[in-house]
């Protein structure tokens, strides 16, 4: 990991087993809390292009 802890139980194994445990918790949470964020992120931009899909069908009915 960038934190600076040794996480490889070969380079540094000093490490505790919880220390690992930890990290690799950590890393799971990150991991699904920016799949998360994409998610919330896809829904705005889907949510923007149907407004704006909409919007164009409005103004191409009143141009008819």
């Amino acid at each position: 990991m960038g934190n600076g802890v040794c996480s490889d139980p070969c380079v540094c194994p000093a490490v505790s087993g919880d220390t690992r445990l930890v990290q690799d918790l950590l890393a799971v949470v990150t991991s699904f809390s920016a799949r998360l964020y994409g998610a919330r992120g896809g829904r705005k931009i889907l949510q923007g292009f149907r407004e704006l899909i909409m919007d164009a069908e409005e103004t191409q009915k009143g141009q008819i």
